[in-house]
């Protein structure tokens, strides 16, 4: 046993210091061929300057012949043939200009090629494989430990967290250029190991002060360190791994009852910090990776908690619509803002599309329940409102003007579902209101951008007022006992009037 323990700690110690020993050659390299390259700049600028003084040589020459010309009160032919020979015999030969004037540009903006694979492989990978190592190094120690009971579980947690700290300010302190990948490779495994050891807390050791709301506000602090160490860093690598860690927090601490408020304003939080740190660094990934884990966690929690808590039931489908439809909003918001600061993203407007593309299905979903099909008042003012956002995407991109016909197909059909399936004599009013504001908003939206933008007005815009009318004529095949003598009030020739 002794011997086993003794090869565990002697592989992990090989594991700590072999990557380090690794990334110290390759900065000690790196430094070497910047001295080199700095040395050889410095040549070339030397050589420049000796081109110059070589041209600029013969003119003081000329300068004090001229003043012995002028000063000798000879003959004119006399006195300046000597000089001009002079001056011819000792005028060395021009350097030809392409040693001269090409060499500036070629110093200041070297060419460098894509992808730099000899550093990579030198360098990042190496220091990647070393943070990898690492965590599993920690990783398989502390379940070694675990399994024999070698350590007592509050040093085991001691322990972890002492380590998760010393590697973020190990990172913090090598912040410097020639060590930028050890130092991100550092609070990166630094933020792996926090988020690791307060998850064991909660789920394995059951410590009583790691209850739900002080490991939820840990794991909220971690998420938020990671954001700010990605910004001080330039990293986006610690961003990601905060993003991962921010959206499996409550994935991992989930007891089985539905806190709707807490999990989506938490999400929201989330979703507003990446926001605005892709707006600050640029980092287009980081929106597109927050809308699919938005997304995931709305399906799971609808999948989860949507039948058992009765949301189909009296005002709870409120909840329902203002979860996708918020983040609708938010995403929407976030593309708008962007489009302001002139910083815009195809990434951005994509994840608006999708969001709002979720939530067009969700209006789908709560379709198929009797209780909210026969509420169609309220399933159409939800439909509307994400409606309403898709085509607010399309005013402040007009390149996307396609959205609007997508959008419009599926809200009609939507509508068409509705009406032959759940039409009723008794919401025949709220359906045809439906059909006209749907078909005026998706016919005047071309118009809009047409006017604002100069985009030119597309076919298919004319055709919603077409579907309009067929969803008008449905009721009529659907409905028997419905009187023939309310339709002229809603025929094209009393709406002209």
């Amino acid at each position: 046993m002794e011997l086993l323990i003794l090869m565990v700690v002697g592989l992990l110690i090989a594991i700590c210091v072999l990557p380090f020993v690794a990334l110290a050659k390759a900065n000690s390299a790196k430094r070497s061929f910047d001295d080199l390259a700095t040395r050889l700049s410095s040549l070339e600028n030397e050589v420049r300057s000796l081109g110059r003084h070589t041209t600029q040589g013969p003119q003081p020459e000329a300068a004090v012949a001229a003043p012995k010309a002028f000063g000798v009160p000879t003959p004119a032919p006399i006195t300046t043939a000597a000089p001009i020979g002079r001056e011819k015999e000792s005028m060395p030969p021009p350097i030809p200009e392409r040693f001269i004037k090409p060499s500036a540009p070629q110093i200041s903006a070297p060419a460098r090629p894509p992808i730099n694979w000899e550093q990579f492989m030198g360098a990042k990978l190496f220091a990647w494989i070393g943070g990898l190592a690492l965590f599993l190094g920690v990783a398989f120690f502390v379940k070694y430990s675990f399994e024999h009971n070698l350590i007592p579980p509050e040093l085991r947690v001691a322990i972890g967290f002492t380590i998760g700290v010393s590697l973020l300010i190990g990172g913090l302190l090598l912040r410097r250029k020639e060590n930028a990948v050890t130092a991100e490779t550092l609070c990166a495994t630094g933020i792996l190991v926090l988020y690791a050891v307060t998850f064991a807390c909660r789920s394995y050791y059951h410590f009583a002060f790691f209850g739900l709301i002080p490991t939820f506000l840990l794991m909220t602090l971690i998420t938020s360190v990671a954001f700010l160490l990605a910004v001080r860093l330039n990293a986006i690598v610690v961003a990601v791994l905060g993003i991962a860690g921010g959206f499996l927090t409550p994935v991992l601490l989930s007891t089985g009852q539905d806190h709707p408020l807490g999990l989506f304003v938490y999400i929201a939080l989330l979703d507003i910090g990446l926001l605005a740190l892709a707006q600050r660094q640029g980092w287009n990934v980081l929106p597109t990776l927050g809308a699919v884990g938005t997304a995931l966690i709305q399906f799971a929690w609808v999948g989860t908690f949507f039948i058992p808590e009765k949301y189909f039931a009296g005002n709870k489908v409120l909840v329902v619509m203002a979860v996708f439809a918020g983040f609708q909003v938010l995403f929407l918001a976030a593309a708008a803002w962007s489009k302001r600061t002139r910083k815009t993203s195809p990434e951005l407007f994509a994840c608006g599309i999708g969001l709002g593309a979720v939530a067009m299905c969700s209006a789908f979903y709560l379709l198929s329940f009797e209780p909210i099909a026969q509420r169609p008042a309220l399933l159409f003012s939800y439909l509307f409102v994400v409606d309403l956002g898709m085509l607010a995407l399309t005013l402040l991109e007009s390149r996307l003007i396609i959205l609007n016909a997508l959008a419009g197909l599926a809200a009609f059909t939507l509508l068409a579902v509705w009406t032959n399936y759940d039409l009723t004599t008794t919401h025949l009013y709220t359906a045809l209101t439906f059909y006209f504001v749907f078909a005026l908003f998706h016919s005047a939206t071309p118009v809009a951008l047409q006017r604002l933008r100069s985009v030119q007005i597309p076919w298919w815009s004319h055709a919603f007022p077409g579907l309009a009318l067929l969803l008008v004529l449905m009721p009529i095949f659907q409905l028997a006992g419905l009187s023939i003598v309310i339709w002229p009030r809603f025929s094209p020739c009393s709406c002209s009037r």
